[in-house]
C-alpha cells in the first residue's frame, strides 16, 4: 500500500473564526486590507502594520485553541488573509479560505520566512530517515548511499532506440553471393 501526503503548505487548520460568525469572501476592492492608523494599502505592493481591526472580518482564536498550531508564529490571527471562505473563482481563489481551512498571508515576508523554516526541518527530519536498509541487510548493492543507482549496477551499455511504428526503417542492403 502506498500512502501520498499532500501538503497544501498555504492553508492551516481552521482555528481562526471571525467576530461577525460570517464567512462569505469580501474583495479586496469592497474590502481593502487597513493598517493600524486605519489607511487602505494593497497587499501587492507591500504590507503595512496591521492589527485585528485592519481585516475585511475581525479574526478571533478560541482561548484553548491560543497556543495550538505549532511554530507558535501561526497562531497569530494576523497571519492570516481573513477574507471568508474560497468561491474557487477570482481572487477568492487566491485569498480565500479552503473549505474551512485558514489561508496564511503569504505577501507577509515573515509568513514566507516562517514556511521556509518549517521546510528546511521537515527535510532535516526527512534526511534522518536515509540511509534506508532492505530486510537483507546493508550488504546490498542497492543500499549503499551517495551512489547512482546506475553506477551501482556497473556501467551499463546504453540501449538501442526502439523502433516506432510510424517511422520507416531505413533498408539494410543486401549481401551478395558469391
Amino acid at each position: 500500500m502506498k500512502v501520498f501526503f499532500d501538503v497544501v503548505t498555504n492553508h492551516t487548520a481552521d482555528l481562526v473564526h471571525f467576530a461577525e460568525n460570517q464567512y462569505g469572501y469580501r474583495s479586496k476592492g469592497a474590502f481593502p486590507y487597513l493598517d493600524r492608523e486605519g489607511r487602505p494599502f494593497d497587499d501587492s505592493a507591500g504590507v503595512r502594520p496591521v492589527d485585528a481591526d485592519s481585516f475585511p472580518y475581525t479574526p478571533r482564536i478560541a482561548d484553548a485553541d491560543r497556543h495550538a498550531r505549532k511554530p507558535a508564529w501561526l497562531n497569530d490571527p494576523t497571519m492570516y488573509h481573513n477574507r471568508g471562505e474560497s468561491t474557487f473563482a477570482g481572487e477568492s481563489g487566491l485569498n480565500g479560505d479552503f473549505m474551512g481551512n485558514d489561508d496564511l498571508w503569504t505577501e507577509r515576508p515573515e509568513v514566507v520566512a516562517g514556511m521556509e523554516r518549517i521546510h528546511r526541518q521537515g527535510q532535516r527530519l526527512r534526511a534522518g530517515d536515509l540511509p534506508r536498509q532492505s530486510r537483507h541487510g546493508p550488504h546490498r548493492r542497492h543500499d549503499r548511499p551517495g551512489q547512482p543507482r546506475r553506477e551501482r549496477r556497473g556501467a551499463a551499455a546504453p540501449r538501442p532506440p526502439r523502433a516506432r511504428a510510424d517511422v520507416p526503417r531505413p533498408r539494410q542492403p543486401r549481401r551478395l553471393r558469391r
